[in-house]
């Protein structure tokens, strides 16, 4: 079974916050410019992902 489109874009919104949380884990952000810029993007990929959920949802008990 293939997976939903949903299932693609939550996996893709995951892994990039996977990769933000670890690269500023890991000490990665230049300056403290770069660290908000990464914390905002994180920010806005986890509203991103809780709306994609949402519509995921509504979708399904349509």
């Amino acid at each position: 079974m293939a997976d939903s489109v949903f299932h693609t874009m939550l996996t893709r919104l995951d892994e990039s916050r996977t990769s933000i949380a670890e690269h500023l884990a890991e000490g990665g952000a230049k300056d403290q410019e770069t660290y908000w810029k990464l914390v905002g993007k994180y920010e806005a990929l986890t509203i991103i992902r809780n709306d994609v959920k949402d519509i995921e949802k509504k979708y399904i008990e349509a």
